[in-house]
Parts: structure tokens; sequence; C-alpha cells
């Protein structure tokens, strides 16, 4: 069973034992946010959006619900935004 809190701390359980995958949330309200994420890249995240993507961003993928522009950096391993209508590299 996976529970989340406002913090955007998500447990798992499995048979009574918690292990914890830290996840940042952010979402703009009525404005839009600039965000600077762990590898450098930046987002622009328009106005009732969000975002959520793992803490350590080694994955470098992010999931979208909403609006955004994207600064990404260069890097090998490739940057994925994770939306309602698929995944886009």
């Amino acid at each position: 069973m996976i529970k989340s809190n406002k913090l955007g701390l998500m447990l798992l359980v499995i048979s009574g034992v918690a292990l914890s995958c830290t996840m940042e949330v952010v979402e703009t309200g009525p404005k839009s946010k600039c965000i600077n994420l762990p590898d450098g890249s930046v987002v622009l995240l328009n106005s009732e959006s969000n975002v959520e993507y793992s803490k350590e961003f080694t994955d470098r993928t992010i999931v979208l619900k909403g609006e955004a522009f994207f600064d990404v950096q260069a890097s090998e391993v490739p940057f994925v935004v994770n939306t309602e209508l698929g995944d886009i590299t």
C-alpha cells in the first residue's frame, strides 16, 4: 500500500514495514514558478500546474500535470517528461 502526506513524502508499506521514497512535489496555484532541478535543468511551471520528481533525480524523469517550459541540461541520461498524453524525451 502506498501512502503520501502533504510534505510529498511517500511510504510504501509491505507487511507492516515502511520504506520511504522521497519525492519533490511542486504546485503553483494561481502563479507561475521557476524550479531548479538537481541536474541543473530549469522548469518554468505555469499557473495551476504541478510536477513530481525523485529528490535525487538520477533517472531525470519528471511527472507534469499542466503546462511548463523546460531548459534542459545536456546529459547521457535522457530527460523524460511524463504527461497524461504520454512520455516526452
